[in-house]
């Protein structure tokens, strides 16, 4: 999809696909902290692939617990 035609998602919709309040956003936004936004006129909007990114680039892995080798711990 061009960049141009790409979906843009309202604040509201943003908020319900990550199970957060639009306040929570809006905090987001002044603290400059989230995804990129696009704002027109007093409107803000989020592009899907700059939401995509953000989540790609925050995600935290974890490594899996290891289990102490038993002939070790004495």
């Amino acid at each position: 999809m061009r960049p141009e035609h790409e979906k843009l998602l309202t604040e509201v919709e943003l908020a319900k696909l990550w199970g957060v309040t639009t306040s929570f956003l809006q905090k987001m936004r002044h603290e400059g902290r989230g995804p990129r936004f696009i704002r027109i006129g007093r409107l803000v909007r989020y592009r899907l692939s700059d939401v995509v990114r953000y989540v790609e680039e925050n995600s935290v892995a974890t490594e899996p617990r290891q289990t102490p080798d038993p002939a070790s711990v004495h």
